[in-house]
């Protein structure tokens, strides 16, 4: 349950923040802004809390959902968690059909997969997710206007938790 809730915290593919997750997340976010805001351009990522608090806050959904350890750091590396012994990089968008979405360059440094989770208020709904190759297929490559980036649409997800066998979605 989501402390102060009567919220279940994990239900299948879908997961709530508590009030000390998202005061966590917060926080974080705060200081990597922080940090990011007194980079070189080109290094920093992004210095907008709001995105560095969304894409946070997904990281923690998408943990407690597959049951695994956030790896909390300020180090820029391509990966968020491993799952089965798969280094993921997530992705969180507030777009209920929005798409699974990686920088142009994210292919250098690729994660061995990539996940998409979508974000509404506390809510976080895990889709699916794709392997660095299926990620980085020439024919993903395009421009929504901001320069080039690799996009897979939700459709193209393996929409099922990783490493999980036997477990299907809406079962309780």
């Amino acid at each position: 349950m989501v402390l102060g809730s009567k919220i279940p915290s994990v239900r299948g593919n879908v997961t709530w923040l508590s009030d000390v997750e998202a005061k966590d997340a917060k926080n974080y976010a705060d200081m990597v802004s922080g940090m990011s805001a007194t980079m070189v351009e080109d290094q920093a990522r992004t210095s907008d809390p709001s995105v560095i608090l969304s894409g946070f806050e997904g990281e923690m959904a998408f943990c407690k959902i597959h049951n695994v350890f956030h790896f909390k750091s300020s180090e820029s590396r391509s990966w968020d968690a491993v799952v089965d012994g798969k280094y993921v990089d997530v992705k969180t968008t507030p777009v209920s059909h929005g798409s699974l979405l990686v920088k142009y360059g994210g292919e250098r440094q690729p994660a061995e997969l990539y996940a998409l989770m979508i974000k509404s208020g506390r809510k976080f709904t895990y889709k699916g997710y794709v392997t660095a190759k299926q990620m980085f297929d020439p024919k993903n490559l395009g421009d929504l206007g901001y320069g080039p980036v690799w996009v897979v649409g939700q459709e193209d997800l393996v929409p099922k938790i990783i490493g999980a066998t036997g477990w299907v979605w809406g079962e309780t």
